[in-house]
């Protein structure tokens, strides 16, 4: 059977970059919480440190794109860490700006810095096709092994940033007229204008719709999510994801657009990891034994029991418990979301919260097999009509 294309998604948005910042220097320039971070930020600026001694320190080393002295001479009067998305459901800090990195890439990044979603994707990849939302500012790499570029597709383009966006994309009309905090969505007019056919609403240029007479910006994120979280879309388009950017079907069924609409919204607020499921009497999960909760070498392991759940081992005696096999396995992009979160944290002492946001991050997994397979029988047909 010939699988027809569905729409390009290069047609959806108007900004899409190869994924910044890039550092080349990660273990400097992100770190695993906000003290580590202002104590790098504080030693940067500390002339009675010289650069032999940072160089020591942080194993920094100079190369074509970055120096260390040049990077000491930046003014650290009003820099401060800030959150960013390392990996699938990592969220760690970041030395934000030229000084730390070799492109920080303000042009999307800043966007990010303020209120907005973003969808991060792939253009070219061998391990299995995911999408991820980020409200924070990203590094590269988010979905995929250092050699699989990740792309970043801001929902908003907020005023400082569209002056650079617009020059570096060719595009002189970046959107319609400007709504909250003068920020326009990023998307192609001409793509709005076919929804809106297709639909028969009005598009409002900020937030949600009613979805009765009206779609917006937030409304259209949340269909593109769940549409690429559907199992049967990644299958039937399998061949085509690995070698170029996804590409949207989209749909004249209003019933269907407002059912995916709100699965998308769903898994978003999961990933997120802002969804009221993700409140502690949800978890189902259960870490029961006191210890000193560090994560030692050859850990996490996964034990399996009858009941199709399991335990997360950190280390010879701590584990969470009520874990389902398919949530320990589940992928995001190149990445076992579960294990892998864990492995970086080899050697150091989980908190309190490491805890509970790991215990949010199972929930989010769980989760979304669940919606992906409402999403498939939402859907009654393929092609998308």
């Amino acid at each position: 059977m010939r699988v027809t294309i569905p729409s390009c998604f290069l047609d959806v948005f108007h900004v899409k970059i190869l994924l910044g910042p890039n550092s080349h220097r990660d273990h400097f320039a992100i770190a695993f919480n906000y003290e580590d971070a202002v104590e790098r930020i504080a030693d940067l600026s500390n002339s009675s440190i010289s650069d032999d001694e940072m160089r020591l320190k942080y194993s920094l080393n100079d190369n074509r794109d970055w120096s260390l002295t040049r990077a000491r001479k930046n003014k650290f009067d009003t820099v401060t860490p800030v959150q960013c998305i390392y990996r699938p459901f990592d969220f760690r800090f970041m030395l934000y700006g030229p000084f730390a990195f070799d492109y920080h890439r303000p042009e999307i990044n800043d966007n990010l810095l303020k209120e907005n979603f973003a969808l991060i994707s792939t253009k070219q990849t061998k391990e299995l096709f995911s999408v991820l939302v980020t409200n924070k500012p990203a590094g590269q790499h988010k979905l995929a092994t250092p050699y699989d570029g990740s792309y970043l597709s801001p929902l908003y383009i907020y005023p400082d940033g569209l002056e650079t966006n617009t020059r570096q994309s060719g595009i002189s009309n970046i959107s319609r007229s400007p709504s909250k905090d003068g920020r326009t969505p990023n998307l192609n007019p001409d793509f709005v204008s076919d929804l809106e056919s297709r639909l028969g609403m009005k598009f409002v240029s900020d937030g949600h719709g009613d979805l009765a007479a009206t779609f917006g910006p937030e409304d259209i994120f949340d269909y593109i999510y769940a549409v690429f979280n559907s199992p049967t879309y990644r299958k039937r388009y399998a061949e085509f994801l690995k070698m170029d950017f996804p590409r949207l079907p989209l749909t004249s069924n209003v019933d269907l657009f407002r059912r995916l609409c709100a699965l998308g919204k769903t898994i978003v607020d999961l990933h997120l990891l802002e969804s009221p499921m993700q409140e502690a009497s949800n978890f189902h999960t259960h870490y029961p034994i006191t210890g000193d909760n560090i994560v030692e070498k050859g850990y996490p392991k996964y034990v399996p029991d009858e009941s199709k759940s399991g335990r997360i081992y950190i280390n010879k005696t701590q584990y969470l418990e009520g874990v389902p096999q398919d949530v320990w396995e589940f992928h995001v992009g190149g990445y076992q979301v579960s294990k892998k979160w864990l492995e970086d944290r080899r050697g150091r002492k989980l908190s309190i919260d490491d805890i509970t946001h790991y215990r949010k991050v199972i929930v989010a997994l769980r989760e979304t097999i669940r919606l992906m397979e409402e999403i498939d029988k939402a859907i009654p047909e393929w092609p998308i009509k």
